[in-house]
C-alpha cells in the first residue's frame, strides 16, 4: 500500500513536469502585435487605429466613435455621444467584458469629451521650456473652442487635435 502510494505520487511529479516543460515554449512565445492596444491582434483588427480607451466590439472597432455615430451620421449632441457610450457601457458589463471601474471610466472619458459637440475641441498645449535633448514632449490637454485654441496658438505653441478626450492625454510630440 505505501509502496504503491509513492509510486501514485511520483507518477504525478513526473505528470506535472512533462506538463511544465510542454508548457514552456508556449510561455515564450512573442503575443500578437496589437498597435492600437486595444486589445485586438491586428491581424484580425478592422479598424487598427481605435483611439485608447473606447469601447470595442470583437473586431476592434469602435462601438460608439467621437467623430460620428455607428449610422456614420454625425452626433445630434453631446448627450447623444453619452447615452450610446452608457448603452454600451452597460451591455458590455450585463456581458462581463466590463469591471464596474473600466465601466466608470468609460462613461466619465465620455462626458468629458468633446464628441458630439461640434464648437469644442481638444487643444494641446506645449511647454516653452522643454529639454532639447528629450524624444518627446509631452503637453497639456485643454478642452475649449476651436476658435480659443486657434487665438491660443498665436502666443504659446497650441496646437488644435479635433474631437475626443483629453483622457489618456494625446499631447504627445515626438522629434
Amino acid at each position: 500500500m505505501v509502496s504503491r502510494a509513492l509510486l501514485s505520487g511520483r507518477v504525478l511529479v513526473v505528470f506535472l513536469l512533462l506538463g511544465l516543460l510542454v508548457a514552456a515554449p508556449a510561455r515564450g512565445q512573442t503575443p500578437p502585435l496589437d498597435e492600437d492596444l486595444d486589445g485586438v491582434a491586428d491581424d484580425v483588427d478592422e479598424c487598427e487605429e481605435t483611439p485608447p480607451g473606447d469601447l470595442i466590439d470583437a473586431t476592434g472597432c469602435s462601438l460608439c466613435p467621437c467623430e460620428e455615430s455607428v449610422d456614420e451620421e454625425p452626433w445630434a449632441s453631446h448627450d447623444a455621444y453619452v447615452r450610446c457610450v452608457k448603452v454600451e457601457a452597460k451591455r458590455m458589463r450585463a456581458a462581463r467584458l466590463l469591471t464596474r471601474k473600466a465601466k466608470r471610466t468609460a462613461l466619465k472619458r465620455a462626458r468629458r469629451s468633446t464628441c458630439g459637440n461640434e464648437v469644442l475641441t481638444r487643444c494641446c498645449v506645449y511647454p516653452d521650456d522643454y529639454d532639447v535633448d528629450a524624444e518627446s514632449v509631452t503637453g497639456e490637454c485643454r478642452v475649449m473652442s476651436v476658435d480659443a485654441c486657434f487665438d491660443l496658438s498665436d502666443r504659446v505653441d497650441a496646437e488644435d487635435t479635433g474631437p475626443g478626450s483629453c483622457n489618456p492625454n494625446p499631447c504627445v510630440y515626438v522629434f
